[in-house]
C-alpha cells in the first residue's frame, strides 16, 4: 500500500479506501456465498435429502465457478438421488458424465473391486463341485478365479510389520 496523504485526519490514516477493495470484494463475496450454500448442501446430504442438496450445490457451483469441488459434489448428489429414486437411466447418464470429468476414477474403483482372498478361496472350493454338475458358469469361472487370485497378490499392500510400525512412531 502507498502512503496516505497528509490531509487525512490522524484517526483515519489506516482506514482502507473502498475503491481499493472492490475487486477483492467482488471475488470474496461470491465465494463466501457459494461456500455457505455448499455447507448447507453438505448438511442436507447428511440428512439424506439428496435432491435438495444437489440443487443447493448446483447453485454454489454456478455462484463461483472457479471452485471445482461444488460442481463435482453436485454431480455426485445428482447421482445419489437418481440411485435412490430408482431412475436408472438418469443414473447411467450421470455416471457417464462423472467418468468423463474424472477418467482415472473408473480404474481406481475397478482396482478396489477385486474380491478378497477369502472370497476367492470360497469360490475356488465351490467351483469344482458346481463344474462336476455341468454348471457352465463354474467351468468358465475356474480359470477366472485362478487369475483373480494371482492378481489379488499383485495389489499394493502396505508394509505393517512391527519393525516398520515402530520406525513410523
Amino acid at each position: 500500500m502507498g502512503r496516505t496523504k497528509a490531509t487525512r485526519k490522524p484517526g483515519e490514516a489506516w482506514k482502507p479506501y473502498p475503491c481499493r477493495f472492490r475487486k477483492v470484494n467482488g471475488t470474496y463475496e461470491p465465494a463466501g456465498i457459494a461456500l455457505t450454500k455448499a455447507g448447507q448442501a453438505i448438511e442436507l446430504n447428511r440428512q439424506r435429502r439428496w435432491k435438495d442438496a444437489a440443487v443447493l450445490m448446483h447453485e454454489a457451483a454456478a455462484g463461483y465457478p472457479e471452485m471445482a469441488q461444488p460442481s463435482t459434489l453436485a454431480g455426485s448428489y445428482d447421482t445419489i438421488d437418481a440411485f435412490y429414486s430408482r431412475d436408472f437411466d438418469l443414473l447411467m447418464t450421470l455416471t457417464e458424465e462423472q467418468m468423463k470429468l474424472q477418467p482415472g476414477l473408473g480404474l481406481s474403483i475397478g482396482m478396489q473391486a477385486f474380491p478378497s482372498t477369502t472370497d476367492l478361496k470360497s469360490l475356488w472350493a465351490l467351483a469344482p463341485v458346481r463344474a462336476k454338475r455341468g454348471d457352465l458358469l463354474a467351468i468358465v469361472g475356474i480359470p477366472l478365479i485362478g487369475l483373480l487370485y494371482l492378481l489379488n497378490f499383485e495389489k499394493v499392500r502396505p508394509d505393517i510389520s512391527p519393525k516398520r510400525v515402530s520406525v513410523l512412531r
